[in-house]
């Protein structure tokens, strides 16, 4: 007659139901710290690489300009899509079209003043529908390559496309949308004013921000401008 032998090894034994609870319970904690932390970390990493994009985006319009005397805006003529209103409003990257914060409460201000608090109430529930104007160029006809066609810069001449004004592949923002130049107000001229002595407007690089909703109002004073909500952004002016 066979006998089954032990599967337990002499000096071994297989562990109690005790010392399960407790192993569970001590990885349980360490996810409920951990998991928070890791959550912060990876959230903290995604705003700073949104955070170096717009200020990339920046700096490569600001040298595209320096290199042709001319503003992306101004160069609608180059997409025919556009009719005769050759003028760009925004100019897009690739990505999803992030959310605006129509019908919703505005986003608060960063900068906490009296100036700040009295321009958050005032508001208008369309302040942010100039981020969704359909008047949009690609940003990778600017800064990646020569879409417009513009002469290139050869010594002896002073205006002229250097580019490509961004070393890598322009995409997403972290979340997945669309990095967003309301660049309809940028133009060549320094000042606060133009000629006919109205208000410049600022002109932000945005991403949406973690929430993916644009809470920074399309059109401010240059010399007046804030950052609302989350978004993440550069000013070029």
């Amino acid at each position: 007659m066979l006998l089954l032998e032990n599967s337990t090894s002499p000096g071994q034994r297989g562990l109690t139901l005790i010392e399960v609870s407790v192993i569970l319970s001590v990885l349980a904690i360490l996810s409920a710290f951990l998991v928070p932390a890791v959550s912060h970390f990876l959230q903290d990493a995604s705003m700073l690489q949104a955070q170096n994009d717009v200020q990339v985006i920046a700096s490569g319009l600001i040298n595209f300009m320096n290199d042709t005397g001319q503003s992306p805006a101004m160069l609608g003529s180059c997409q025919p899509e556009f009719g005769n209103d050759s003028l760009i409003v925004v100019l897009a990257g690739p990505g999803r079209q992030p959310q605006t914060n129509q019908g919703r409460a505005p986003g608060k201000p960063r900068l906490r003043s009296s100036a700040a608090a009295r321009r958050f109430h005032a508001l208008s529930s369309d302040s942010t529908a100039g981020w969704l104007d359909e008047r949009a160029g690609a940003l990778e006809d600017f800064l990646q390559w020569n879409a417009c066609e513009l002469p290139l810069k050869r010594a002896g001449i002073g205006f002229g496309w250097n580019g490509p004004y961004i070393n890598n592949q322009l995409g997403s923002d972290p979340w997945g949308n669309r990095y967003l130049v309301n660049v309809g107000f940028l133009d060549t001229q320094a000042g606060a004013g133009d000629a006919e002595g109205e208000a410049r407007g600022a002109v932000f690089v945005l991403s949406a921000g973690p929430n993916q909703i644009i809470e920074t109002p399309f059109s401010q004073p240059v010399s007046d401008a804030l950052v609302y909500g989350d978004d993440i952004v550069a000013r070029i002016r």
